[in-house]
């Protein structure tokens, strides 16, 4: 396993928390943007991040993702869409909030094993202490061995 985060105590924690259950992972603190990954994996676990880097970078990931994913491994990734408070509080911003539908259609050639876009509430407030709500969308998608057809 390895784990990527741009916080440097984020990755502490994380160290911290896996020595202390004897797992074993490597950690390293790293902009997402300059991933480039050097070997392929089993699975690539994108949590909450796309919707933080801008249009491209977010594009330019997912593909490097696809590409350095073994044949029958998995993608799994949930992020914010526009159809919520963030994107609503700020719709001219240049990051990443996929159309409805969007994530499952830049898999259309995997097999989609799960996906839903569901309302969650956010750590962020309105102005008037209410939380701010966001639609996430949530997949889980397999790349196909090179002789299967999706």
């Amino acid at each position: 396993v390895t784990a990527q985060d741009i916080s440097q105590v984020g990755v502490e924690k994380l160290t911290k928390a896996a020595q202390e259950k004897g797992l074993n992972i490597q950690t390293e603190v790293r902009d997402i943007r300059t991933l480039n990954p050097e070997k392929n994996y089993d699975i690539f676990v994108c949590t909450y991040v796309l919707h933080h880097l801008s249009q491209e970078d977010a594009i330019s990931l997912i593909k490097q993702m696809r590409e350095h994913t073994n044949e029958d491994g998995l993608n799994t990734i949930t992020t914010f869409t526009e159809n919520g408070d963030f994107y609503r509080n700020n719709p001219d911003t240049e990051n990443f909030y996929p159309k409805e539908g969007e994530l499952r259609e830049l898999y259309a050639d995997w097999e989609v094993l799960e996906y839903e876009e569901v309302e969650n509430q956010a750590f962020a407030k309105k102005p008037d202490g209410s939380p701010m709500m966001n639609i996430s969308a949530k997949l889980i998608a397999r790349k196909p061995k090179s002789n299967e057809k999706v």
